[in-house]
Formats: structure tokens, C-alpha cells, sequence
């Protein structure tokens, strides 16, 4: 009869077959990846620091760049993979500690087996996620990188950080010129041309002596109240309002601003054209010929440039942007009288 170690000395062998081979092909890379062990580094953290790594193109402060990232996630796998190797070893260990200890007794030897397989297994998945994270991070990083050492050496320089000089447009291209737009400071609540043209209205209030900031708080003005003059009728005309012209101006409540020669002119009358007469309620009275003839006047630029520019002296910006309905572009042009 066999003597049952002989048995278990003949299991021991088989074993230490395939672990000797183990330690011959990993034990490089262990060494390898050993330096860059978070717990044997007492500087190692978590998130990387730019300006640490490559402080001559990455200033302090700056955020991290793609390269940061991905040193970032090297440094998450590092970790992982530093607790894994320590637990894989810590049960290699206990599983011969658990074999030497009883060397007469086949339950324990057959547990111990099993740990050490499972171990063993353990420990070879964990460097092979590491050679595969380590050819993806390749990938990624640069396509064309030759080498196959520890992926650290490659996360250098380049894009750590982002810096405001980097910066690129998402748009390269050119674009259209819109019509009637001007290049004063790019600003699309003026144009070249009509009532949105701050030398459109400051010609038309020549009557009036209209400075440069009334011109272009009303040239701004006149785009969210009429789309630029294109259109003279206030949205709730005949609804209580007599809003209307370019800079949409009360023609019963603010009557007497349109009281001026350049609204005389473009009414073609000679005395007061008295628009409060030609409204009732807000609502224009049908068939009124002086609200017929307000209206025609009020669409006339010199005119309601006049009436606008009294209202302005006498109550600022607040006509417009004191209402209910009032828009942030209002509020915005109201900057213009600054």
C-alpha cells in the first residue's frame, strides 16, 4: 500500500509546476509595476496634478486635458490593481501556510488546494487586465506608440492640461452676411440701414437735437418692439392698446410728444394733430380721421424719432422697459442711455 503523503507529496509537485512558471513569466512585470504601487508611494494621489507632472506646459490651476484623464484612470487601475496583487499574494500565503500546517490531514490539504488554485487564477487575471488596460490606454493615448512598457511612460507632456490658448471654434467656416447688419461691435440690435441703424435715427432727430446715446437706445429699441419698423402695430392693437411706429409710442396716452413740427410735416397738417381725440379706451375709434392721420405720422421715422426722443428726456428708459411685457432685450438697450 502507498502511503497516503505519498499521495499528497505526488499533488505538491503537479502544483508547483505551473507556479513555477507563473513567477517566471509575471515576475518582470510585477517588478515592473511594483515601483508605481500607490502603497509603496507615501506622494502618490488620486487625482493627478498637471502642473506636477509637466510644469513647463501646464501652469497651476489649469484643468486636466485628455492626457490628464487618462492619467487619471491610470492612476484608478493602479490602485486596483495594487490591492488585488496584495490579496492575491495574501492568499497564496495563507494557502501554503494552511498546507505546512497539516501536512497529515487530506480535508485541509484539499482546501488549501483550492485556495492556492483560486489564488493563483486571481492573480493571473489581474496581470492580464493589466497588460490589456495597458494596450487600450496605448491606443487611446497615441496609436502609433511601439513600446510595451508600463503605461506611465507614455502618459507625459502634450495634453495634461487645457489651456485658454487651446481653445479651438466649433465653427471654422464662413459665415453669410446677413443684410443690413453692421460690424459695430458685431451687435444684432443694430443695422446698417432703416430704424435699427443708430445713424438712421440720429439723422432723423436732427429736428430735435437727438444725441448719440438716444439714437442708439432707440435704434436698439425698435428691434423687440417693431422688428426694425417692419411692423407698426403693437400685438394688442384694438385690444386697449394705441401703441404704435416704430418704438411703438402711445399715440393717446403719449399724445402730446407727437405734438412737433417734423409730425406736422408727415401728417400734412399745420396745427395741433391732438391723437388722444382719435382714441377711445385705448382703442382706435372706427373711421377716426385723427387717428388715421396720427398713425400716418407716427410710422414716419423723423417724427417718431421726435416723439420718442421727448418721451426719453422726459422718463428715461422706462416706457419700455417698465411694462409687463418687457423683454431682457429691452433691459439691455436700456444700457445704452448710460
Amino acid at each position: 500500500m502507498i502511503p497516503a503523503s505519498a499521495g499528497y507529496n505526488h499533488s505538491m509537485k503537479r502544483l508547483w509546476a505551473p507556479l513555477l512558471l507563473l513567477v517566471v513569466l509575471f515576475v518582470p512585470f510585477v517588478v515592473s509595476a511594483q515601483s508605481n504601487l500607490p502603497l509603496f508611494d507615501p506622494d502618490w494621489q488620486l487625482v493627478p496634478d498637471a502642473h506636477e507632472i509637466d510644469p513647463a506646459n501646464c501652469p497651476e490651476g489649469y484643468p486636466l486635458g485628455f492626457g490628464g484623464v487618462l492619467q487619471l484612470i491610470q492612476n484608478v487601475m493602479n490602485a486596483a490593481i495594487s490591492f488585488g496583487v496584495i490579496i492575491s499574494v495574501l492568499v497564496i500565503a495563507g494557502a501554503g501556510i494552511l498546507w505546512m500546517l497539516t501536512p497529515t490531514n487530506p480535508e485541509n490539504h484539499s482546501q488549501a488546494k483550492k485556495i492556492l488554485t483560486n489564488g493563483v487564477i486571481g492573480l493571473l487575471i489581474i496581470l492580464s487586465a493589466w497588460l490589456i488596460v495597458d494596450f487600450v490606454m496605448k491606443i487611446l493615448y497615441n496609436p502609433n506608440a511601439n513600446n510595451f512598457g508600463p503605461w506611465n511612460e507614455i502618459l507625459t507632456g502634450g495634453d495634461l492640461c487645457i489651456k485658454p490658448g487651446e481653445l479651438q471654434a466649433l465653427f471654422t467656416g464662413s459665415l453669410v452676411a446677413v443684410p443690413g447688419v453692421t460690424s459695430e461691435s458685431y451687435d444684432p440690435r443694430y443695422t446698417t440701414s432703416g430704424v435699427c441703424s443708430p445713424n438712421s435715427v440720429q439723422q432723423a432727430g436732427q429736428s430735435v437735437n437727438i444725441t448719440a446715446k438716444e439714437a442708439k437706445f432707440l435704434a436698439c429699441i425698435a428691434r423687440p418692439e417693431s422688428q426694425c419698423g417692419s411692423d407698426l402695430t403693437n400685438y394688442a392693437w384694438g385690444r386697449g392698446s394705441s401703441a404704435y411706429g416704430p418704438f411703438m409710442i402711445l399715440l393717446d396716452g403719449n399724445a402730446r410728444y407727437f405734438e412737433n413740427e417734423a409730425c406736422r410735416v408727415a401728417a400734412n397738417v399745420t396745427g395741433r394733430l391732438n391723437c388722444q381725440d382719435g382714441f377711445r379706451n385705448g382703442n382706435q375709434i372706427p373711421g377716426s380721421a385723427i387717428a388715421n392721420r396720427c398713425m400716418r405720422a407716427a410710422a414716419n421715422l423723423a417724427c417718431s424719432t421726435a416723439a420718442a426722443t421727448a418721451l426719453v428726456r422726459e422718463s428715461g428708459a422706462t416706457p419700455w422697459i417698465g411694462n409687463h411685457d418687457s423683454k431682457p432685450a429691452h433691459r439691455r438697450c436700456a444700457q445704452e442711455l448710460r
